[in-house]
């Protein structure tokens, strides 16, 4: 668990420093991109971007979702996943140890 609460507590390390600097944030990575975007085409993204750490019921009903229409268009002969079905796969304990206003999870 040690581990898992280092690499966790480095992303939510960095998704402070993203959040009190944007502006250092789009220079990495428009540097990273080696010019194929501009920072100015970056910047108008970035007002659309969600950016932040967290753990919500977003992630699982996505996968619902996902999963359903998978079903649905026949790529796998399966029942379709619901959010019961799912929930114990999701857990927060870790990310809460490092960050615990990221978890917002329902069972």
């Amino acid at each position: 668990m040690a581990d898992e609460c280092a690499r966790l507590g480095a992303l939510a390390e960095a998704d402070a420093q993203v959040a009190q600097a944007p502006e250092a944030a789009m220079d990495a990575v428009t540097t990273s991109m080696q010019g194929a975007m501009s920072k100015q085409a970056l910047a108008t993204m970035w007002e659309d971007v969600d950016l932040g750490l967290k753990l919500d019921d977003g992630l699982r009903d996505l996968l619902v979702s996902e999963g359903a229409w998978i079903v649905d268009q026949g790529v796998i002969n399966a029942e379709a996943p619901t959010a019961q079905s799912l929930a114990d796969h999701f857990s927060g304990d870790v990310l809460s140890e490092v960050a615990p206003d990221a978890v917002r999870l329902t069972k």
